[in-house]
């Protein structure tokens, strides 16, 4: 596949990976869907884990059939230790507590304008309905804004609305600014987010809520991306600005962008149109993941707010300046000091800034006692309600659910809670069916569940294979240390070290893409002797793997100092002898103590069948290992009610059938030719 087809790719990736998150986030205010009917999230990253691995070993090309062997059993054992997938972490899930007032009686109450509660009532796929009440610290959140120019920070934890802080009073605000049908221009609002994806994911959200008011709002996404004439092939959305032409001669009076574009806003000539139409304008500023501003960087924030409140021609009493950051802490002290963090970045007293808290609700547990033994199989017959009621006061639970809250925790370490036996070979699968039975346990009076909780899987890239250099290496697998073993070298580790656990060298593996020879490279050093090192590590292309030549005249190795392979020794090489332990090549002509026999080729073409572009690294990342796993992400994915209703997941859909057809077409063509052979 070539480069620029690969790119696409991982355009797709990033696009499914953010319906991914859209699909589990609350956005909008929507209910928490607890799921009580769990997938087979385990079985899931056992999949994943051996696609991964599968894929790996096959693109690898490696002949040697004991190196594959030993690799897919080390690697597919688990999702502990040497698999790409590690042990998921489980953290609770907060609840927030919710306001007094529904959305229409927020309206009633002249919080917010009716005909805007009412766009947001309707703005499919992101609707809030009028009798949806909004989280406490969000109706907080309104009434500052509704009150005057206050700036506020909103300190509260994932998933719980922060963005509606302020995305709704804002565009409230704008709604306020305009008189009838007459458009709102230049820059009223600019939100700030540190990445491009994040500035991304409120384009559907802004567009569901605009689009009733396009002929008074608009808004523009700048990033890098965004291209400077207009894209027939891309359609904007409603009330978006997509190309910088139409930015600077028709300016939205909403710019979410990121802390680089704006400087570059405020110097480049070619954007003064932006600054010479918003003057005196700016009304608000969005500060998103304020907590990641610390120290130099809060300062260099500070001053670059400065900067755009005079380029923009207002004083800083005129902006009211909203941050949101995760939840950092409890208490007055707690609160001053963000209170401090704000004023100094707005530019005001701290009489002006309010800070906000989420409000997070529990169930009342019950006096913990030991119930006995807990079976699994009883549980499973009980309701939600009698779940609660039976597992509740259980001393064992309660010691759960106060570590999951305190800390994510691993199945082991829940395991090990919950005093599962350790030799059980199914210990992990039994701390998930306890996990899954504590989520599902709702208590009766409240409504509450015991312990929501979400996951995080971690999946790791693969930045090469390292080999011993020593074909008797004691600590080599049984598959390699094996009689009938086809493998010419010491034990295969698959981190990155210097020596193997027999105390010999390591080099990192290179396998032809030809014949499928393993040769080891290594990087020539002159001092008092000649020696082999491991080579300077060059920054890795995260898409080579997936170009038609991995190898090419320009590759990747630029480090001083000659690059070898080390070679299998055969009947027809030109050897020398090398120390084991510290790589020193020997001038002696015969064997002495600690030394092995090695075989120094040049690294083009391969020294094993000629091939011109010569071997490759075992060097795999996030792109080509995303293209593997996502498809089975989404397969254990439950299908949403009311079947595919967004474009988006239309397309997500339309491009798994595609890449499935191809799978099932390649994978009958390769039968066929195997029956021909």
């Amino acid at each position: 596949m070539s480069r620029w087809r690969y790119c696409n790719v991982a355009k797709l990736i990033r696009f499914i990976l953010r319906q991914l998150c859209q699909q589990q986030l609350p956005f909008s205010f929507k209910e928490r869907q607890v799921m009580t009917d769990f997938p087979e999230y385990l079985s899931t990253l056992e999949a994943i884990n051996r696609r991964s691995t599968d894929s790996i070993l096959s693109h690898g090309r490696m002949a040697s059939r004991s190196a594959n062997e030993a690799l897919r059993r080390r690697m597919t054992e688990g999702s502990l230790g040497e698999g790409f997938v590690a042990d998921p972490i489980f953290e609770a899930q907060k609840v927030w507590k919710s306001a007094d007032l529904t959305m229409k009686e927020v309206a009633e109450a002249g919080i917010l304008l009716p005909d805007f509660v009412e766009a947001l009532a309707s703005a499919t796929p992101n609707e809030v309905p009028l009798d949806r009440k909004p989280y406490e610290h969000q109706l907080k959140a309104w009434e500052i804004a509704a009150k005057g120019q206050r700036s506020y920070m909103v300190t509260s934890g994932t998933g719980s609305g922060k963005t509606e802080c302020f995305m709704v009073p804002m565009i409230n605000d704008l709604l306020k600014q305009t008189q009838g049908d007459q458009s709102l221009k230049g820059v009223h609002a600019i939100a700030l987010y540190p990445l491009n994806a994040l500035i991304e994911s409120q384009r559907e959200r802004l567009s569901a809520w605009v689009a009733p008011f396009k002929n008074q709002l608009s808004y523009a996404l700048y990033n890098g991306d965004m291209p400077e004439e207009p894209n027939p092939r891309h359609r904007p959305m409603p009330g978006q600005i997509n190309n910088r032409k139409e930015l600077r001669s028709k300016v939205p009076p909403i710019l979410v962008t990121n802390v680089t574009m704006l400087e570059y806003l405020l110097l480049r000539p070619q954007d003064r149109p932006i600054l010479e139409a918003s003057k005196g304008k700016l009304k608000w500023i969005i500060l998103d993941e304020a907590h990641s501003y610390v120290g130099a960087q809060a300062a260099e924030m500070a001053l670059m707010l400065r900067r755009v409140r005079e380029a923009f021609g207002v004083n800083p009493e005129d902006v009211r300046l909203v941050a949101t950051s995760a939840t950092i802490g409890e208490g007055e002290e707690t609160r001053n000091q963000l209170r401090r963090y704000l004023a100094d970045l707005a530019g005001v007293s701290e009489d002006l800034v309010d800070v906000i808290e989420g409000a997070e609700i529990r169930p009342d547990l019950p006096s913990p006692q030991c119930l006995g033994a807990l079976v699994q199989e009883e549980l499973a017959s009980l309701d939600e309600g009698a779940l609660y009621n039976r597992i509740a006061a259980d001393e064992t639970v309660q010691k759960l659910v106060d570590a999951v809250r305190d800390g994510g925790k691993n199945l082991t370490q829940v395991a090990d809670i919950v005093k599962f036996d350790s030799e059980s070979p199914s210990r992990r699968t039994q701390a998930f069916e306890m996990l899954s039975t504590v989520a599902r346990a709702k208590d009766p009076a409240t409504g509450l569940r015991l312990l929501p909780w979400r996951m995080h899987a971690f999946h790791r890239a693969q930045g090469g294979l390292w080999v011993c250099c020593d074909s008797s290496c004691r600590a080599r697998s049984p598959e390699l240390a094996a009689k009938t073993s086809d493998w010419p070298w010491g034990q295969i580790h698959i981190f990155q070290r210097d020596h193997c656990d027999c105390g010999a060298a390591v080099f990192e593996l290179m396998a032809c893409h030809d014949c499928g020879a393993s040769h080891l490279v290594a990087q020539e050093t002159l001092g008092a002797s000649l020696s082999l090192r491991q080579p300077v590590r060059a920054e890795v292309d995260d898409y080579a793997p997936d170009q038609e030549d991995s190898s090419t005249e320009d590759d990747e190795i630029e480090v001083s100092g000659d690059i070898v392979l080390l070679s299998p020794v055969d009947k027809a090489s030109s050897t020398r002898w090398m120390d084991r332990k510290t790589s020193v090549i020997s001038d002696s002509s015969h064997e002495t103590d600690g030394m092995i026999k090695v075989a120094v080729r040049d690294l083009k073409p391969s020294p094993c069948c000629g091939a011109r572009n010569g071997p490759s690294r075992i060097r795999y990342g996030a792109p080509f290992l995303l293209g593997n796993a996502l498809p089975l992400l989404l397969e254990s994915l439950p299908p949403p009610k009311g079947g595919l209703t967004s474009p988006s997941e239309v397309a997500v859909h339309f491009h798994l059938r595609i890449a499935d057809k191809a799978r099932q077409g390649w994978l009958q063509n390769f039968n066929k030719r195997l029956k021909e052979l």
